[in-house]
C-alpha cells in the first residue's frame, strides 16, 4: 500500500513540513520498527534545532533510541517530557516570535 500514489504523496507532504520544521515534539508516537525507513526518508530532510519525546518514563530510553537510530543528528538535541501525560507537550519555544 506504501508504493501507492496517496501515501507517496502523504510522505512527500511531510518531507516538505520536515524541511521547514526546526523543533519537533513527537507525543508518544514509538518509533516501530515497521515503519522506520518511512521514518528515515521523513526525518533525513530536516535539520532539527530541539526534540521533545513526551512517552511515559519507562519507555523513554528504548524510544530515544529507536529516534536516534532514524535520526542520529538528533543525539544532543533530544528532551525527555514525561512530567504530565494529561497535557500535549507545548514547548517552550512556542510562545517565542
Amino acid at each position: 500500500w506504501d508504493k501507492e500514489e496517496a501515501p507517496k504523496r502523504a510522505r512527500e507532504f511531510a518531507s516538505q513540513i520536515m524541511a521547514k520544521t526546526d523543533i519537533l515534539v513527537s507525543i508518544g508516537y514509538s518509533f516501530p520498527d515497521f515503519n522506520r525507513l518511512i521514518d528515515r526518508e521523513i526525518l533525513s530532510k530536516s535539520n532539527l534545532e530541539k526534540i521533545y519525546i513526551q512517552v511515559p518514563e519507562s519507555n523513554y530510553k528504548a524510544v530515544l533510541q529507536d529516534f536516534l537510530d532514524r535520526y542520529p543528528r538528533g543525539k544532543d538535541k533530544v528532551e525527555f517530557r514525561g512530567d504530565n501525560l494529561q497535557k500535549f507537550c507545548l514547548p517552550p519555544e512556542i510562545d517565542k516570535p
